[in-house]
């Protein structure tokens, strides 16, 4: 059998590399604390929030479903710009990102409803003092996140 030849083409992939400004390549993994906040504010906006998430609970009946990649679409446009350009995401990645940040929000509000949450040994070693810097140390502005998406 002779050996596959292999492609001169070469792929660069957008899905997992963006431009900083200073010429740095940044994973889009690689959300800071302050992008959450950025994140936060932008969907404190009603009609944001209602982009990406809908303001209904139940089916419409008789209407199609509305597609919410115009809101991540929008969200991730938000982003780009209040960064400087630094994270640039497709609406796929942008709701891929909110949604492990959203799942960090769960996680933590779940543990903090279980019985014996609070400051452990471990906590106060690690400098957190309080229920509330624990909560924000496994989801950043756990707090807003509650605002938004609380029971």
């Amino acid at each position: 059998m002779p050996p596959k030849k292999k492609s001169s083409v070469k792929r660069t992939s957008p899905h997992h590399k963006s431009n900083d400004p200073t010429g740095e390549k940044i994973k889009s993994s690689q959300l800071k604390h302050e992008d959450h906040l950025i994140l936060i504010n932008w969907l404190k906006v009603a009609a944001n929030y209602a982009a990406c998430f809908g303001t209904e609970k139940s089916t419409r009946v008789g209407r199609p479903p509305s597609s919410k990649v115009n809101g991540y679409l929008l969200m991730a446009k938000h982003l780009e710009n209040r960064t400087s350009g630094r994270i640039n995401l497709t609406p796929k990645q942008m709701r891929e990102q909110f949604k492990n940040y959203r799942s960090k929000y769960k996680n933590a509000q779940f543990a903090s409803k279980s019985t014996g949450f609070g400051v452990t040994d471990e906590d106060i070693e690690a400098g957190i003092i309080s229920v509330k810097e624990k909560l924000n140390s496994m989801c950043p502005y756990f707090h807003e996140m509650d605002d938004l998406f609380g029971d």
